[in-house]
C-alpha cells in the first residue's frame, strides 16, 4: 500500500493480542479531531514480526495510520 500526504499515526508496543484495544484507543483519539478530517480508511504496518521478539511479544511494534485530508 502506497499513501501520499498528511496521516494521523499511532505506535503500539506490544503483543498483537492488544490490536483490538489499540485500535479502540486511536479510534476515539481520531473522533476527537472531529468529522470530515480524513480522506479514507485507515491501516497499520507491522514494524517487527513475532521472530524478531520470540519469547517477548511486549516489544512488538505496529503502526497505525489514518490518512488526513489536505
Amino acid at each position: 500500500m502506497h499513501v501520499n500526504g498528511k496521516v494521523a499515526w499511532y505506535v503500539f508496543q506490544g503483543p498483537y493480542r492488544g490490536l483490538a484495544d489499540a485500535w479502540t484507543k486511536f479510534g476515539k483519539e481520531l473522533q476527537a479531531m472531529g468529522p470530515g478530517k480524513f480522506s479514507g480508511p485507515p491501516g497499520d504496518v507491522y514494524a517487527c514480526t513475532p521472530a524478531d521478539h520470540k519469547g517477548s511479544e511486549e516489544k512488538l511494534i505496529t503502526i497505525l495510520w489514518a490518512p488526513m485530508k489536505e
